[in-house]
């Protein structure tokens, strides 16, 4: 588990204004994490396939908010066909590499 501290200006009312809190993230999921998928007819592929695309979309919308300019379909070309963007810096592959393994729920 990640615990992640959000400054005081993110803070909901019910907490004070001042006081920030704490949102707790896993690091990552894993095929055990779809369980409520379970008695629905969802195959292990297509759970796979949905932990692939959340890895893809929590690692690009984590990274956008510290200004990565890399989009949705970069982030998955970089993440799943290890491809580098033409025209995009090279800190903003290595940014989305490193959330990808570490942050990303996969």
């Amino acid at each position: 588990m990640i615990s992640r501290y959000l400054a005081p200006s993110h803070t909901h009312a019910a907490y004070g204004a001042a006081q920030p809190f704490r949102v707790t993230v896993k690091s990552a999921f894993s095929e055990s994490d779809m369980r409520f998928l379970d008695g629905m007819g969802v195959s292990d592929a297509q759970k796979r396939e949905v932990l692939a695309h959340l890895r893809v979309l929590w690692t690009h919308h984590s990274t956008a908010l510290e200004g990565n300019s890399l989009t949705e379909e970069d982030t998955r070309l970089v993440l799943e066909e290890g491809m580098t963007i033409s025209g995009k810096p090279i800190k903003d592959h290595e940014e989305v590499i490193v959330d990808g393994r570490t942050g990303a729920p996969c």
